[in-house]
């Protein structure tokens, strides 16, 4: 069965030529798809931004496959940015010192928690942003979670920074 597909090498080790050309194959098939962006859209990314902020819903829903694309293709950095400054701190501070001040501890969860809310990085790409650990992250996630269900005046802090950030495009 396969010697038909075989004999089209002109190759001493014709498996081996079959194997490159199926990866050069490969290669070829996504140049071919690299316009194609979330869902159904074609086009640039200038395109894709346009359509997107014209007929995205403010909420993502992570049930739904397209959605959920769109977000992670938000850029963490200019989330993280925008939000801190909503809050009146610095990034930097937050992102790089070690230990931060105990003043600084509620705006740094709130913003892990609106970085994965609205980015839906993994728990260790956040840490990197922040410049923590995932399990870091993940015990930062639980509490945030716990706290702002308890917390009504909590919640809508976070409302008002997702407010501010929801025009940030990718």
């Amino acid at each position: 069965m396969t010697k038909p597909i075989l004999a089209q090498f002109d190759a001493v080790d014709k498996h081996k030529a079959y194997k490159e050309k199926a990866q050069q194959y490969d290669e070829e098939e996504k140049r071919l798809w690299e316009d194609f962006h979330h869902g159904m859209i074609m086009g640039t990314k200038n395109f894709v931004d346009k359509i997107r902020s014209k007929y995205m819903p403010n909420t993502i829903q992570k049930e739904v496959p397209q959605q959920r694309s769109l977000a992670r293709s938000l850029d963490p950095v200019k989330v993280l940015d925008r939000a801190a400054r909503s809050l009146n701190c610095d990034p930097g501070v937050i992102q790089h010192l070690r230990r931060i001040p105990k003043s600084m501890k509620g705006e740094r969860d709130l913003l892990v928690y609106l970085v994965w809310k609205t980015c839906m990085l993994p728990n260790e790409e956040i840490g990197r942003l922040f410049g923590m650990s995932y399990s870091a992250i993940s015990h930062i996630l639980s509490s945030m979670r716990t706290r702002i269900k308890q917390k009504p005046n909590l919640q809508s802090k976070y409302d008002l920074i997702l407010f501010t950030v929801q025009d940030v495009t990718p």
